[in-house]
């Protein structure tokens, strides 16, 4: 009798993202600077600023309206939520836990579908070396914009790439209205926090739209076009109609795409200096990508051709929008869903497993090295404060009659006290008017129309003359400084 392996009948598509889950659940309790086992506010950065506004708006201020920043309101709400969870900031890492989880079940999907069951070994590859680098990139938070679209993003290109594999040359392709729907709703939550995540939504619907034309399936077409607006808006009705409600609208569409397109013109990966430490966790993926589609046009099957162009646009799309942006690694968590597409093109090329588990051991290594760098790191660093002594008197004897500008780390130390700020454009007002001269004159009349606090903390950002230097001369005497001089402390003339 031919003896069996005990683990020939184990159900991987349930045992692989189970384990996984609880793993990366364990991974983010670990390094999270929302979690409950680190200070809250650990760690300077963007989910300083989101945290912020998510407090503020549960104090009653409307972002953009009276908190500026130019990220989409999505990002904000799932703040807003984690502060009415708990009352503190670990409450976001609560909502983290369910979207990390989400991303790990439908990444074990994309895997399956572009391996087939008997490749067992590269399926478990594949999806570690992926979810590891996405934790790489992802660094000390899931609190950002790229992991909350992760799971709709994953939902949207297994379809895609589900809907391809299913296509039979001659016969119909076959997609019902809730896919559609799907892919809508994926395109919205990237639209209502960062546009550009949604690449592999946009490219892998123009695939399906053009392959729907050339077959002249034009119910078919019409109903997934219904249906992609149906996705969009039941995520986008509700803020739209909410900030109009507050009138905020403009602002929101300003701070969410206006004021975006003069950022993104601004970018130039290049103008940073050539930083391994920044092009390679940026440009792997995409690289992979456009090099694992153009292997794939080497099968010269008809499903091959889609998924090959699927894969070479979605590269060189990510290629060109990381070479126009600023030198940010969490830009490109996004790509980490289409690596099994890359890791499927080499393989499909050579026709041995032993070479693509060697690329999928390779990068599973690299990253994993990465990622037991932040743990290490995330519990040998010191806490993120600055001076609270000093803080705490100025506030106490200010009555809580302060603002901070350009201060990044009052992004926390606001909440702690109760403070929500003073000014629509506190969060980093030097560095984005220096993007756009529109926000420039923004940031002047709203520090003019408004008396001012007793007292203004600034921080310089980097050599960059204050926007609201003026103000400071006419309003304001400088009388001391902290947090070793970089804080410089201005008192209202009036007071």
């Amino acid at each position: 009798m031919k003896h069996q392996s005990p683990t020939r009948h184990i159900n991987h598509d349930i045992l692989v993202p189970a384990i996984a889950s609880v793993a990366i659940c364990v991974m983010l309790l670990l390094i999270d600077s929302m979690s409950p086992l680190h200070p809250q506010g650990m760690q300077p950065g963007d989910q300083s600023i989101f945290q912020l506004i998510g407090w503020s708006w549960s104090e009653g201020l409307v972002p953009y309206r009276d908190i500026f920043d130019q990220k989409g309101p999505f990002i904000f709400f799932v703040n807003l939520l984690g502060w009415l969870l708990t009352g503190d900031a670990h409450g976001i890492f609560y909502i983290e836990l369910p979207f990390a989880i989400a991303t790990v079940i439908l990444l074990w999907k994309i895997v399956c579908e572009l391996f087939t069951n008997n490749q067992s070994l590269l399926r478990i590859l594949t999806f570690a070396a992926s979810l590891l680098w996405a934790l790489f990139l992802s660094g000390t938070t899931w609190n950002m914009t790229e992991n909350y679209c992760l799971p709709f993003l994953a939902a949207s290109i297994w379809l895609i790439i589900r809907t391809i594999n299913r296509t039979q040359a001659g016969q119909p392709i076959r997609i019902p209205l809730w896919e559609a729907i799907i892919h809508g709703l994926a395109f919205s939550v990237c639209f209502l926090t960062r546009v550009t995540n949604a690449i592999p939504t946009c490219i892998g619907v123009l695939i399906l739209a053009i392959l729907l034309i050339m077959r002249k399936q034009w119910k078919t077409l019409g109903v997934c076009i219904a249906g992609f607006l149906t996705g969009f808006l039941i995520l986008a009705a509700p803020f739209a109609i909410y900030f109009a409600a507050n009138n905020a609208f403009q602002d929101f569409l300003y701070g969410t795409i206006l004021y975006n397109i003069s950022y993104g013109a601004g970018g130039n990966i290049l103008l940073w200096g050539f930083n391994l430490g920044n092009i390679l966790p940026m440009f792997f993926i995409p690289a992979g990508l456009i090099i694992g589609g153009a292997l794939l046009f080497t099968a010269k099957t008809a499903r091959s051709f889609p998924l090959a162009a699927y894969a070479l646009f979605c590269g060189l799309a990510f290629t060109v929008l990381f070479l126009r942006s600023n030198p940010y690694p969490h830009y490109a968590i996004p790509c980490v869903l289409l690596a099994p597409l890359a890791v499927a093109g080499f393989h499909r090329f050579f026709m041995k497993q032993v070479v693509t588990a060697l690329l999928d051991v390779i990068a599973a290594f690299a990253s994993a090295v990465f990622v037991v760098q932040y743990v290490v790191s995330s519990f040998t660093a010191a806490p993120f404060v600055t001076n609270p002594t000093e803080v705490r008197q100025l506030i106490q004897q200010s009555h809580g009659s302060i603002a901070f500008y350009n201060v990044t780390q009052a992004y926390t130390i606001l909440p702690e006290y109760g403070i929500t700020p003073y000014y629509t454009y506190t969060i980093l007002p030097d560095w984005q008017a220096s993007f756009s001269n529109d926000l420039k004159h923004k940031i002047l009349e709203d520090y003019e129309s408004k008396e001012g606090p007793e007292y203004l903390i600034v921080t310089r950002s980097g050599n960059i003359t204050p926007v609201i230097q003026p103000i400071l001369n006419e309003r304001y005497t400088q009388v001391d400084a902290m947090n070793c001089g970089m804080w410089l402390i201005y008192q209202h003339n009036s007071h």
